[in-house]
């Protein structure tokens, strides 16, 4: 909720804050978005997807970098509850592993999450060094 304008993403319930009083879902999302951004910029979405029939790398990296961003932000307000984004990444996941739009299985999609998350709370690395971290976390799955 941004003042009288309400963000919304067709997977965040229109009341997101009797969900999600944190907010945490709305900055996972955005993370996720700016992930694709600097991919973009910098040229290796393309890499990521070439050769696969589906954009799930590129998705997977994306949440990876949204779990990073939650880490250091976790880092910073311990206090913060990161359950909500967990719950919105499992949701997120999909089974249509023949869709050029597969974006990851639930299980794939928290996984990636989670370790973009171990990268930023745990090893407290930058953010160059979260997005290669990314790059090698989903040429291995």
């Amino acid at each position: 909720h941004m003042g009288n304008h309400r963000v919304w993403h067709p997977t965040v319930p229109t009341r997101n804050d009797a969900f999600d009083q944190g907010g945490s879902t709305i900055v996972a999302i955005i993370a996720h978005e700016f992930g694709h951004i600097w991919a973009m910029r910098n040229g290796t979405i393309d890499q990521m997807n070439n050769g696969q029939h589906t954009v799930r790398r590129s998705e997977l990296h994306a949440d990876f970098l949204a779990g990073y961003f939650l880490g250091m932000r976790k880092k910073a307000n311990p206090s913060l509850s990161l359950q909500a984004a967990g719950d919105l990444f499992n949701r997120l996941g999909d089974y249509n592993t023949q869709s050029r739009n597969h974006h990851g299985t639930p299980k794939e999609r928290v996984a990636a999450s989670e370790e973009g998350f171990k990268v930023g709370y745990l090893q407290n690395r930058d953010s160059k060094y979260a997005f290669s971290a990314g790059l090698e976390y989903i040429r291995s799955i």
